[in-house]
């Protein structure tokens, strides 16, 4: 046996008693949280200027705090969908190199769905399969080769679903309403800690995707569920801080709790748990890092689908269109309702890209046998060749 189970049992019961044990401390946290953006509510623009005048100063929690672009407790109910409408949706799963086999190379599987809704109902799924395999795939150019991995292979993946979703929307007729979800943040934080010329390799076409569905005029919208951010805490960290000319810094100096500690792990869907089903937030503007490559910031709200709050992440160009995003807003929370919690395109897209253990042990025994009739040695490292033998 690999696992102490009973061990783990033992370790399991501490945790969860002392999750019990501070579970209405913080609950006090989320209602102080709650009580501080009824507070600010009315002065958001005062709140946004406190942001912008101490960015440079602002740590921890507090960094990313988001800008409010309005009231900050304003509810919207979610319009009713039109009669006619088209969903788009796309997922990826992947095959990463692996340099324990015999040839380095990934895979890339989208799968997409478009559903159509009204008049001329129907659906077509499909799933796209990419092998990944030449110097040019595998590596980014730039100050140095960079290999196409980690976060750079997630970066890859979503490349390959937006511009799915651009073929979807280009094979839709222009005179039904479209929406285009993806099942990942627009914002593409896991390209902050890469290279500039990393950066610019996935965000120039990816941003030239979103250009495409503007003039498409087909929203798209990253859906996040259960998220886990703290933007519209953060700013509220900012509202508590009893000396904005120092901010963050005289805090740390001193070593002592900061007042905005008061509010300490809250995130964003905390804050929101109340939203009626089908209600969601303002819109927010993100301070992420990489969104200076962006010609304009992100915006986003958040959305009571059910028992969690998810968020949606959308193009300044559908923030700024009130028809656009009550389309958006519709169209996502009711196929959360259909999807009983999750957009039901995107299921379907997750199970059309979906690749799962036996495909991919399929998929090697073709790769290996592929080898061998090429007459190419098949070459794994000992640590593979031990996995497969049986332990004694």
């Amino acid at each position: 046996m690999t696992l102490d189970l009973g061990a783990v049992s033992r370790q399991i019961r501490t945790m969860t008693v002392e999750l019990r044990d501070t579970e209405s401390e913080f609950q006090a946290r989320v209602a102080r949280a709650r009580e501080i953006l009824n507070r600010w509510a009315e002065r958001h623009h005062e709140l946004r200027n406190l942001v912008t005048d101490y960015a440079s100063t602002l740590r921890g929690a507090a960094a990313l705090a988001a800008l409010p672009t309005e009231r900050l407790n304003v509810r919207y109910a979610a319009p009713t969908p039109p009669t006619d409408v088209t969903v788009l949706a796309s997922d990826s799963s992947t095959i990463p190199p692996d340099r324990h086999t015999g040839a380095l190379y990934y895979l890339i599987n989208v799968g997409s769905t478009a559903l159509h809704y009204g008049s001329a109902p129907g659906a077509v799924l499909d799933s796209r399969p990419t092998l990944y395999y030449r110097e040019t795939d595998l590596f980014i150019q730039g100050e140095e080769p960079v290999p196409v991995q980690g976060s750079r292979l997630e970066a890859k993946s979503i490349l390959s679903e937006v511009e799915e979703l651009v073929n979807l929307a280009q094979a839709t007729p222009s005179d039904q309403p479209a929406v285009a979800l993806l099942d990942f943040p627009l914002i593409l934080w896991i390209l902050e800690e890469n290279k500039r010329f990393v950066q610019r390799h996935f965000l120039e076409p990816f941003l030239e995707y979103l250009d495409i569905m503007r003039d498409r005029d087909v929203p798209i919208a990253g859906y996040v569920s259960r998220p886990g951010y703290a933007e519209v805490a953060g700013l509220l960290r900012v509202a508590l801080c009893q000396e904005p000319e120092r901010q963050c810094r005289a805090c740390l100096r001193r070593g002592q709790d900061a007042p905005c500690d008061e509010i300490a792990r809250v995130t964003d869907r905390d804050i929101f748990s109340t939203l009626e089903p089908g209600e969601r937030t303002g819109l927010f503007m993100s301070r992420s890092e990489i969104l200076k490559e962006y010609p304009a910031p992100i915006r986003f709200f958040y959305l009571k689908v059910g028992r969690e709050v998810a968020r949606v992440e959308v193009p300044a160009w559908v923030a700024q269109d009130r028809d656009l995003l009550d389309l958006v807003h519709a169209v996502v929370y009711d196929q959360a309702q259909k999807g009983t919690g999750y957009p039901y395109a995107l299921s379907r897209a997750h199970e059309q890209a979906v690749v799962g253990y036996a495909d991919r042990e399929r998929f090697a025994e073709l790769v290996k046998a592929a080898l061998l009739r090429q007459g190419l040695e098949v070459r794994i490292s000992e640590k593979s060749r031990s996995k497969l033998r049986r332990a004694i």
